[in-house]
């Protein structure tokens, strides 16, 4: 799948990078032409502006269908790919109706993109098909070879491309010629027809109608040499494309393959640099550029993380031979690169980069605290440990697929209700034995880490030594990232808090009903084992012929029970009495209601009420009484410029869960800290019972209100009563409760 997202990146960016065809000589605005340069250049947001202003500008119908079409070449390559569809839709009959073949033929190549985004290949085959007869019944040889060139990437046939250059010598507009000789050099290249892509990028470089278009010519052309492992061809011709074009995604683009190069050649200094340049291109191109969703997976983090993770390796490589001091840079600027990625996987996640800012200053490290960092990399885990005076590494001779079974296995364990000790146990070995010497010498209290991949979707805390777990040695917290966390607090009115709830939902069944929101499906699995004993706070539908139930009401009346926490009510009961605060619960939890008392301001907010978190963050939400409260609202609601005066210190959900199978779905916990601005967050992993939610959050808050005691404290301290109660001392139980965020 990796390489088919990252494949399918590749096929679009070109793809989209091709305004084919005669078609795009109706219109002679200028601001359409901007939107043109500005798009090849992969400076998505402003072709959309300038689009806008090219369409008050248009003047027949013919302008306004192209700018339309340019459009939605700016929604796909931002990801948008339903709104790209639905905007195709829209004027694809009136094109039609128009019996103009060219743009016909363009709306067709369109469709084709979308369905390739979502890897329908056969679909996108049958449109692409149909552009090419569309095109050649217009006589347009511009839309035919375009068209010949995306088909043959899905068919991959090579012989479509002999004919797509049989037709672009017809074309003599230029720099439409131009663009059809790049895209076809390039994918003559990736089925190494080495002859006829050579011939194509020479074209163009005999008298290049524009820089970026020599930079491109170059750029494929050291492709082909690298292939031939001509190496020292391929650096010389990726630093003339370098220098050809100022672009930054193409100064991206051959900065790394520049990097690659060069430790190819074992110049590891300037590969190095090289490495640190791309990187940074990155950071500034992060916003256009251009990014696929298939089946919950982001082509940016699939195609984009190979960069951070090969500059890390280098950098790791570099501190075997390096001094003392020269290791402790090089580790700094390792963290400080992986803390980057994280931060660009959050950005991805909510398809936002407005909603992740990385802070210049970073929690301080205390003496008595640790941060660990486990680095997955193509064949290997490094083990990176943050102490107050120092950063070492451990390397791990465990493969990012060897780490995802285990964890599977345990997850498989903790959902059955079996013994979880012997995965348990090869984890702690990998992940906390390495590294035990130090923590016991820095004498560390707190372990603070940072999760990666798979190894999200486990809570450190049921690590298990032979002895004891981890959260019986370590008050532990999860972090999205140093970087990404609020300063530390100077003082907190620990008794401030708002309680809300919801054991009998109401309106917000209609509201789920209505919009058709499934999510249920992806977690109606029963759990078995030692989960039957009490009763889950789990999202389920019930199964048999009840879920064929077809008259509507008696199908809400089905949802409210099937959604009913009934545990609830005495949970925040216990908690009242605890904290002496009034409750918001079901009639009174209304999000209106909700949303002025969080204005009125609060230290703490506690929900217990179905929370939901996916791949997906517009899939992930909570519950109040009457609506669904989504991952943008609660982002709105908490950075409210009447919550800054007084920022929430933590937002506990104890009825929340993560999507199974999914391991970017824990990152939408971690997104409550990270996107809507309050400093922590407790969650859950897994559902938990009545019965454990209430004493533990009970037990929390009592440890939490005492002086000098951290967040991660009384997390800790909570689940040591769970472990010492008979009835839940299975780690179902107790270790599903994670802290996100800052933990003082």
């Amino acid at each position: 799948m990796k390489n088919m997202i990252k494949k399918n990146l590749l096929l679009l960016v070109m793809m989209a990078a091709l305004f084919e065809g005669s078609a795009f000589a109706i219109a002679d605005t200028d601001y359409l032409k901007q939107s043109e340069k500005a798009l090849s250049e992969g400076h998505v947001y402003v072709a959309q502006d300038l689009l806008k202003k090219a369409e008050k500008n248009s003047v027949t119908p013919s302008d306004r269908w192209l700018i339309n079409i340019i459009f939605a070449d700016t929604l796909l390559r931002s990801g948008q790919i339903k709104l790209a569809e639905e905007k195709l839709i829209s004027i694809y009959d009136a094109v039609e109706t128009s019996q103009n073949l060219s743009l016909i033929s363009e709306v067709m190549q369109r469709f084709g993109h979308i369905a390739t985004a979502r890897n329908k290949n056969q679909q996108s085959a049958e449109w692409y098909q149909k552009a090419v007869n569309t095109a050649e019944q217009a006589g347009d040889k511009a839309q035919t070879a375009s068209a010949l060139i995306n088909l043959s990437k899905v068919n991959h046939d090579k012989s479509l491309l002999d004919r797509a250059s049989v037709n672009i010598q017809l074309v003599t507009e230029p720099q439409t010629k131009q663009q059809l000789l790049l895209s076809l050099g390039y994918q003559a290249g990736q089925f190494g027809q080495l002859q006829l892509a050579q011939q194509s990028l020479q074209a163009v470089l005999a008298q290049p109608v524009s820089s970026r278009f020599k930079s491109q010519a170059l750029g494929y052309q050291a492709d082909l040499y690298l292939q031939q492992l001509r190496i020292d061809d391929a650096l010389k011709l990726t630093e003339q494309a370098q220098l050809s074009d100022s672009s930054l995604d193409l100064q991206l683009e051959w900065s790394w393959k520049r990097a690659r190069l060069l430790l190819k050649k074992g110049r590891y200094l300037k590969s190095l640099s090289a490495y640190r340049n791309a990187v940074q291109l990155l950071q500034q191109s992060r916003v256009d550029f251009p990014v696929m969703y298939t089946n919950g997976e982001s082509s940016f983090n699939q195609t984009f993380s190979p960069l951070y993770t090969e500059y890390i390796e280098l950098l790791l490589q570099q501190t075997e031979q390096a001094d003392t001091q020269q290791q402790q840079q090089l580790l700094t600027e390792v963290l400080q690169i992986w803390e980057q990625l994280k931060a660009v996987e959050l950005q991805d996640y909510f398809k936002n980069t407005c909603t992740v800012k990385q802070q210049l200053q970073s929690n301080i490290i205390e003496a008595d605290t640790a941060v660990l960092y486990p680095i997955t990399l193509s064949n290997r885990m490094v083990l990176v440990v943050q102490f107050s005076d120092q950063i070492k590494a451990y390397s791990i001779d465990q493969s990012p697929a060897q780490i995802k079974t285990i964890v599977k296995s345990l997850n498989d364990a903790i959902y059955m209700g079996d013994s979880i000790v012997k995965h348990s146990q090869v984890l702690h070995q990998w992940l906390i034995a390495p590294v035990k010497v130090d923590l016991e010498q820095h004498k560390i209290k707190t372990l603070v880490y940072l999760p990666d991949g798979a190894l999200r979707k486990i809570p450190f805390a049921l690590l298990y030594d032979g002895q004891q777990y981890l959260t019986e040695q370590y008050a532990l917290v999860t972090v999205p990232g140093l970087s990404l966390l609020a300063a530390q607090s100077k003082s907190t009115n620990k008794s401030d808090i708002l309680l809300a709830g919801m054991s009998e939902p109401g309106g917000v069944v209609e509201e789920l009903f209505e919009k058709g929101i499934n999510i249920f499906e992806e977690s109606t699995e029963d759990l078995r084992g030692l989960t039957e004993k009490l009763p889950l706070r789990k999202l389920k539908i019930r199964q048999g012929s009840e879920r064929k139930i077809t008259n509507r009401n008696l199908q809400i009346e089905q949802l409210k029970k099937d959604l009913a926490l009934p545990g609830v009510s005495k949970e925040l009961k216990i908690l009242s009495e605890l904290s002496q605060v009034n409750v918001m619960e079901n009639n009174n939890f209304l999000l209106g209601k909700f949303i002025k008392s969080v204005h009125r301001g609060h230290s703490m907010v506690h929900i217990a009420s179905h929370g939901y978190f996916s791949g997906d963050p517009e899939k992930s939400f909570i519950m109040t009484h009457d609506h669904l409260l989504n991952m943008k609202q609660l982002s709105e609601l908490f950075q409210n410029e009447a919550v800054n005066n007084q920022p929430v210190e933590l937002v506990t959900l104890s009825a929340c869960q993560t999507a199974e199978g999914d391991d970017r779905s824990p990152l939408g916990l971690s997104g409550v800290v990270v996107q809507t601005g309050v400093k922590s967050a407790i969650g859950t992993l897994w559902p938990v019972a009545d019965e454990a939610a209430q004493q533990f959050f009970s037990d929390f808050y009592k440890y939490y209100q005492q002086p000098g005691t951290t967040k991660a404290q009384a997390v800790q301290k909570a689940q040591l009563g769970l472990i010492k109660n008979k009835k839940l001392n299975h780690p179902f139980y107790w270790a599903p409760f994670v802290l996100v965020g800052e933990w003082h």
